[in-house]
């Protein structure tokens, strides 16, 4: 765990990292980082806003700049299966875009990522160009085999973009904080909140602390509040399921508390289309206690047997066997072995086989 820094106003402190370089694996992603909506800090307005510049500060007054690249963006990637506990589990393989807005993320094990970048005052987005982390998709890299093309277009943040093109807009701003929590009312960190505009754009962003608590400001307004992080699903103010069913909210001078509740999420990838291969998404929650979902995914119906292992490779219970169809498929194991006596506490594994050949996956188990 890291140790806390204090710093006063006027204070001056000198704060030395040692990084060590992780290559664990063969595999690489590569790809580029561009400007999209807002450009780099500039904006390039074409009229003069209304008073609030809330509406106004949309794609008539910031231009995209897609073919601008971005140096510097962070990009990262995390494991679509991980078995570890926090602070391990957010765990990380990450880069900077060079000036030429390309990025490398290397010494990658084999296996099933997610993949996001950010920059300097802006939104995060999740391969494939999205800003929901449920619906981020995952990219498979194995050896000999790089991941290319995984590009990203990074919006500015309009608060900032507008502030940016005319100062003192956002000295009159409004605040709204409030507490993100699982299903279980544990505080979520590291989850993302958005303010979108009434035209779906981000305006202002912010990351929960340990405590689960967020605070962002935007220009007085009316605004729709995202909450996700991956392995959860995303939350929109006053419980709608997505941002078209969300009512938006008031933001006057003064702050607004909007709390929020993140639930399981899906895995598999969203659409119609099937996949093109055997794809084991791991299970969730992860480590876990009760019970755990185990997310697969056929390129075509077949027979499927999904069986629970022990640390030793020995079969404690089978949860499938039989026929399974196209598509997205998942199983519930209760930590119970065949005959229904609970496990201890421990690592676990889950093996996968099919017609298109065989995944195995791990999970940890809490009491």
């Amino acid at each position: 765990m890291a140790d806390s820094v204090s710093i006063s106003g006027g204070d001056e402190k000198t704060v030395d990292f040692s990084l060590a370089f992780r290559d664990e694996g063969p595999c690489v992603i590569r790809g580029t980082v561009t400007y999209g909506l807002g450009g780099p800090l500039r904006g390039g307005m074409e009229n003069e806003a209304p008073s609030g510049g809330v509406v106004a500060c949309g794609p008539r007054l910031l231009k995209a700049d897609s073919d601008l690249p971005f140096p510097y963006a962070v990009v990262l990637a995390k494991p679509a299966v991980t078995i570890q506990s926090w602070p391990e589990s957010e765990r990380f393989y990450n880069t900077l875009s060079a000036q030429d807005g390309s990025y490398e993320l290397t010494g990658l094990p084999a296996g099933e990522y997610y993949v996001w970048s950010f920059g300097g005052s802006t939104a995060p987005q999740y391969w494939d160009h999205t800003a929901d982390p449920s619906q981020a998709k995952l990219i498979r890299v194995e050896a000999g085999a790089p991941a290319e093309g995984i590009d990203f277009e990074l919006d500015q943040l309009m608060f900032y973009a507008f502030d940016a093109i005319a100062p003192g807009r956002s000295e009159n701003a409004a605040s709204v904080h409030g507490t993100v929590r699982d299903g279980g009312g544990e505080p979520v960190s590291s989850a993302a909140v958005l303010l979108l505009n009434v035209n779906g754009q981000a305006v202002s962003s912010a990351v929960t602390g340990p405590d689960g608590v967020y605070a962002l400001s935007a220009a007085a307004g009316d605004y729709i509040l995202q909450a996700g992080k991956l392995g959860y699903g995303t939350a929109f103010n006053g419980g709608a399921k997505n941002a078209e069913e969300a009512v938006p909210v008031r933001l006057e001078t003064g702050s607004l508390e909007v709390n929020f509740y993140l639930g399981a999420a899906s895995a598999v990838p969203h659409g119609p289309v099937l996949p093109d291969r055997l794809s084991l998404y791991g299970n969730y929650p992860n480590p876990f206690n009760p019970s755990t979902v185990i997310r697969f995914a056929l390129p075509g119906a077949g027979r499927v047997k999904l069986t629970v292992l022990d640390g030793r490779g020995r079969a404690l219970r089978v949860l499938m066997d039989g026929p399974a169809s196209a598509g997205r498929n998942e199983a519930v194991w209760d930590a119970k072995d065949e005959s229904g006596r609970p496990v201890p506490s421990g690592l676990y594994f889950y093996r996968l086989e099919t017609v298109n050949g065989a995944r195995t996956g791990k999970m940890l188990f809490l009491r």
